[in-house]
């Protein structure tokens, strides 16, 4: 799900671009790491918009604690709760010319303000999996920013940082069956 949502993000960026600023810049946005696992830069993300997943962190406010239970061939089947997901996206400014990345922070910044709830019935591109994505802008303090440039292992770029919420985890895999009940039972004291 994580891979569906933020690969739709792209595309829907990208065609914001073309639009926007004109068919050149038609595959901008790329989804990449900004640095590779041998700490050299990745290739084919010169002169683009990089965006990076930097963190994952369950939505506990939203979570169900009770597990699902569904009746299934006759035996009470029981799923665990869905899993919420906030995503945290880094879009970096990888271009020659400042003022060029810039530019295109500019443009992140107007797309998500324009939109900043995506869901299947007013994006059909969307997977039919996603009930609904919301994108909030995340400020980060110059010493988390420090910290988060250290641990990719790369040197400051411009960037802007996104929080992703509600990207919902679901696997319908039974953890747990028994008999259902066909009668209720009575019992007396005496």
């Amino acid at each position: 799900m994580i891979d569906k949502a933020l690969s739709f993000l792209s595309d829907e960026i990208n065609a914001y671009l073309e639009f926007n600023v004109g068919n050149e810049y038609n595959d901008t946005v790329k989804l990449s790491a900004i640095v590779g696992q041998d700490g050299s830069s990745v290739k084919d993300t010169d002169n683009s918009l990089i965006l990076s997943l930097v963190n994952i962190e369950e939505d506990r406010i939203l979570k169900s604690q009770l597990p699902t239970v569904e009746k299934i061939n006759g035996q009470v089947a029981k799923i665990n709760p869905e899993v919420k997901l906030n995503l945290y996206l880094l879009f970096t400014a990888n271009f020659n010319n400042y003022k060029e990345s810039l530019k295109f922070l500019s443009h992140i910044v107007s797309f998500f303000q324009i939109n900043n709830v995506f869901a299947p019935g007013s994006h059909p591109t969307l997977d039919p999996g996603v009930k609904k994505l919301i994108v909030d802008m995340h400020t980060i303090s110059f010493e988390q920013q420090n910290n988060l440039w250290g641990s990719i292992g790369a040197k400051y770029m411009p960037s802007v940082m996104y929080k992703l919420r509600l990207i919902v985890i679901k696997e319908t895999v039974i953890s747990k069956r028994s008999d259902a009940i066909s009668e209720p039972v009575i019992t007396t004291n005496q």
